[in-house]
């Protein structure tokens, strides 16, 4: 930011981002957010913060450019001592001269023609990563996930892969970072069951409002397999 600007737009589309998350993961993000607005360069207080982060640092960064740029114009208008403001009467003359011609002293014909519009084309590529060189694209930034494991990471880009073709795709780390947190309140196989799920009922959620009524069911089945397992051992070896 800069010292200033004393303002900055909140967007009302980030409430999707702080909905998906726990008050103090929210707390944490919007602390930074502040410090961040405020020139304090503040450094992200966890791996998860620095990662939600980035979307709107992005969403700053672009709003701070564009009020620059208005501030330069602006500084720029009063040096001339603003804009000329031109007042003609309507007169014979200007009748007679519909083109605009007007003759000073020197008899000499000066044409006055509008400006023309500036067209400005602000490019703005932020390329992010692990290790801050700046060589690598925002999509290659790690994920946390919550299991570590091929398996899963194959699961998830199929995901990622079947949401695309729906025309549905997961654009930003932020959204896929919030869905995987969604899946990391249950155990991988069940995790991985609801992607496999999903994607064959062809819908583009995965967590529902009994999906955790469903997870205590499986939980129970598997403990009861796995007692009826342990029985047999011990029958098997008395």
């Amino acid at each position: 930011m800069t010292t200033e600007k004393k303002s900055a737009i909140i967007y009302s589309d980030w409430i999707e981002q702080f909905e998906s998350l726990s008050d103090e993961e929210a707390g944490k993000l919007i602390k930074h957010l502040m410090r961040y607005i405020n020139d304090l360069n503040p450094k992200a207080p966890d791996r998860m913060t620095e990662l939600l982060f980035i979307p709107i640092q992005q969403c700053i960064n672009r709003d701070k450019a564009k009020w620059n740029e208005r501030a330069e114009r602006s500084r720029i208008n009063g040096h001339k001592g603003g804009r000329r403001q031109i007042k003609e009467d309507i007169t014979q003359d200007n009748l007679e001269n519909p083109v605009g011609y007007f003759e000073t002293q020197e008899t000499q014909q000066v044409k006055i023609e509008p400006k023309k519009p500036v067209n400005v084309n602000v490019n703005d590529n932020v390329n992010v990563n692990g290790n801050g060189n700046g060589n690598s694209n925002p999509s290659e930034l790690d994920l946390i996930f919550p299991f570590d494991t091929e398996n899963f990471k194959s699961a998830w880009k199929n995901w990622l892969k079947y949401r695309s073709e729906k025309r549905k795709p997961l654009k930003s780390i932020l959204e896929q970072q919030s869905a995987l947190k969604k899946l990391s309140q249950f155990d991988e196989e069940f995790a991985i069951g609801l992607i496999e799920t999903s994607m064959g009922n062809g819908w583009t959620g995965l967590v529902f409002e009994k999906t955790k009524e469903q997870y205590e069911q499986y939980k129970n089945s598997r403990t009861k397999i796995g007692k009826t397992i342990d029985d047999i051992i011990r029958m098997r070896y008395q």
